[in-house]
C-alpha cells in the first residue's frame, strides 16, 4: 500500500513492466471500450480526418507508452486503408513486456516499425514526427518538462495527439482517492494544459463520453479489475475504511438501471496540438 514515504510514479513505472498489469489493462479497456475499440474509433473518425497532415503519402509517427501496440496498429491501419498512407513508426514503451508483445506483423506491408524499450526520458530521437501520440499515457511522466522533449520532436507541420480522461471524470476522482497515501501525484490532462498555456503553445481540444456499464453477475469481478488496475495492483492492501470510502464513491457517481446494471459515464479529452 503506498505511503506517504512513496512515490506513486516510481510505482507506476514499476508495475507497467509486470504481467498482472497487461492482464488487468486489456480486461479494463474490453469492457470499457468493446470489443471494436470506441476509443480508437473516435480517434480516428473525428480528430485524424480533420487533421492536414494526413495529406502526405508517408508519414514518420512515434506512439508512446501504448500498452501492446493493437492501437497504433488498428489506427495506422485504418489510415492506410482510407488515405493510403504509409508509414515510418517508433513504438516507445518502457515496459519490454508490452514492446515484445507488439506484433507488427498485421501492418508491415505499409509501416515500418522500430520497437524501444525505454523510458521516453532516456530516449535520444533525432528525427521529427508528423504524428505523435500520447493515449492515456502522460500518468508516468516525472515532470512537465518531458512535454518540451516531446514538442522537439514534432514537425513543424506535425500534430501531437494527447488523450486522457478528464480531471472531472469518473476515473480521474477515482485515482485520487487510491492514491491519497502518496507523496506525489500522477501527472494529469490539466498539468499538460497549465505547461501549454503557461509556454502560449497553441491546441486544441475535444471532449467526449465513453458509457459502459456492468451487470450484476460480472460487477464484482469487473470493478475488482478496475480497482487493482487504478491501485497499481495495491487494493488488498487497503485499510478497511478506505475501501468503504472508495465503495462509496463508486455507489454515488454510477446510476443502477433496469434489472441491476449499473452504468458507468467517463469523460475523456483530446488535446491536438
Amino acid at each position: 500500500m503506498g505511503n506517504l514515504n512513496d512515490s506513486v510514479k516510481t510505482k507506476y513505472s514499476g508495475f507497467i513492466d509486470s504481467p498482472l498489469w497487461i492482464s488487468l489493462y486489456n480486461n479494463f479497456k474490453k469492457f470499457l471500450y468493446g470489443e471494436e475499440d470506441s476509443l480508437v474509433q473516435k480517434i480516428n473518425n473525428e480528430i485524424l480526418q480533420n487533421l492536414d497532415i494526413i495529406k502526405k503519402e508517408h508519414l514518420n509517427v512515434c506512439d508512446i507508452w501504448w500498452s501492446d501496440g493493437k492501437r497504433i496498429s488498428h489506427i495506422l491501419s485504418y489510415m492506410n486503408w482510407l488515405f493510403k498512407n504509409h508509414f515510418d513508426l517508433d513504438f516507445c514503451d518502457q515496459s519490454k513486456i508490452c514492446v515484445d508483445m507488439f506484433d507488427i506483423s498485421t501492418i508491415k506491408d505499409f509501416c515500418n516499425t522500430v520497437k524501444y524499450a525505454s523510458r521516453f526520458e532516456d530516449m535520444h530521437l533525432i528525427q521529427k514526427y508528423d504524428l505523435i501520440f500520447l493515449i492515456h499515457s502522460i500518468f508516468t511522466f516525472g515532470d512537465k518538462g518531458i512535454l518540451e522533449k516531446v514538442l522537439n520532436i514534432k514537425n513543424e507541420l506535425g500534430n501531437i495527439i494527447i488523450v486522457s480522461n478528464w480531471i472531472q471524470s469518473f476515473l480521474a476522482w477515482l485515482k485520487k482517492l487510491v492514491d491519497s497515501d502518496y507523496v506525489d501525484k500522477r501527472m494529469e490532462i490539466n498539468d499538460i494544459i497549465q505547461y501549454l498555456d503557461t509556454n502560449k503553445i497553441k491546441y486544441t481540444k475535444k471532449y467526449f463520453k465513453t458509457v459502459w456499464g456492468m451487470d450484476r453477475l460480472s460487477y464484482n469481478a469487473n470493478m475488482k479489475i478496475i480497482l487493482d488496475w487504478i491501485s497499481l495492483g495495491q487494493y488488498d492492501e487497503f485499510q478497511s475504511d478506505k475501501k468503504i470510502l472508495i465503495e462509496k464513491y463508486i455507489n454515488n457517481n454510477s446510476v443502477v438501471w433496469e434489472n441491476w446494471k449499473r452504468i458507468f459515464v467517463e469523460e475523456e479529452i483530446v488535446l491536438i496540438i
